[in-house]
């Protein structure tokens, strides 16, 4: 039952991907998507509830987990600029978690919030192809004279104004024990 429920479970995918880059490319319109999304979103669910109730436990552990978060899979059909996968988010994150392997991190509050703000400059700066020591010379440049800090933001850039004054690190678990 597991093999062939992973067996459907992929074609699933392989649909809602074809789906997706059909879109991605322009071939369908988002209204498509949300039009004929319905289908393969009752199929997911329908194998999902399956795999609760199957024979192995790690696929049961999986697909109850899907489940509890099935709504929130889908958030890519209706909002536009979210993918289907969190590959991005990862990628962007990739650079800090290497650093806090290769670092051993900060044991304290200062530290942890000074390597959130560098490590969000770095990654905003790289994202928007940016020089990020040159972002940092200006930056400084900017505190020692008294004037304001250059923005992360692009120029053209209709989003909020990211300033590093006011980048915060969300509380997370390596804020409570100290170590980030």
């Amino acid at each position: 039952m597991d093999a062939e429920l992973a067996e459907n479970l992929a074609r699933e995918t392989e649909r809602l991907f074809t789906w997706w880059h059909w879109v991605k490319q322009g071939r369908r319109d988002r209204a498509w998507l949300q039009r004929s999304i319905g289908k393969p979103k009752r199929a997911f669910r329908r194998l999902l509830e399956e795999g609760v109730e199957a024979t192995s436990k790690k696929t049961r552990g999986t697909c109850g987990e899907l489940l509890a978060t099935f709504e929130r899979m889908w958030t890519f059909v209706d909002h536009e600029g979210v993918p289907p996968t969190k590959n991005f988010a990862e990628q962007q994150i990739r650079h800090g978690v290497i650093w806090r392997k290769t670092n051993f991190g900060s044991d304290s509050a200062r530290g942890c919030l000074f390597a959130g703000r560098i490590l969000t400059v770095v990654a905003t700066c790289r994202q928007h192809a940016r020089d990020v020591f040159g972002f940092l010379i200006g930056a400084v440049t900017a505190k020692v004279r008294g004037l304001e800090a250059p923005s992360l933001r692009p120029p053209n850039s209709s989003t909020m104004e990211l300033r590093p004054e006011r980048l915060h690190l969300p509380h997370s678990p390596i804020h409570l024990t100290g170590r980030c």
